[in-house]
């Protein structure tokens, strides 16, 4: 009898590992599939930028994590401070990247196709570069409360 159970359980656990490297192959979970980028050449800098978004996107639509689900003021009240802070600073760039940017996109590309001046359209597209690698290091330095 134990010997049955003890091929049964092999079998199991190889059938088992057999499912998930048979489901991992086909769905992935290391990908990362970038909605803001257009399927078409990008360079390096703008994929980190769209990737390090994509996975904040995911996390917060994906994920849900508990402190978007349920009344922002009542949890802040009952988290320590540091970590409130930490979660109202993701919350913002969530938001920033959805709302904010996208509208500034647009009208930088607006500015980029009506503007004849290149001084002033290259201090643009300087300023805009800065302020997305800022909110490139924010996002970094909160990825340790991108858990679920």
């Amino acid at each position: 009898m134990k010997k049955i159970k003890r091929l049964y359980n092999k079998l199991y656990y190889k059938a088992e590992c057999l499912y998930y490297y048979v489901k991992d192959y086909f769905w992935p979970h290391n990908v990362v599939k970038c909605q803001s980028l257009p399927r078409s050449w990008n360079d390096r800098d703008e994929r980190i930028l769209h990737c390090c978004f994509q996975i904040l996107t995911d996390f917060i639509e994906k994920e849900q994590p508990w402190w978007m689900k349920e009344n922002w003021t009542s949890i802040k009240n009952s988290m320590d401070a540091e970590y409130a802070d930490e979660v109202s600073q993701l919350k913002r760039l969530y938001y920033w990247w959805k709302f904010v940017y996208v509208k500034k996109y647009l009208e930088q590309e607006e500015i980029f196709l009506k503007e004849t001046d290149i001084v002033k359209l290259y201090e643009q597209e300087i300023l805009f570069y800065n302020e997305e690698t800022n909110k490139a290091i924010e996002i970094l330095q909160l990825r340790k409360y991108l858990w679920t």
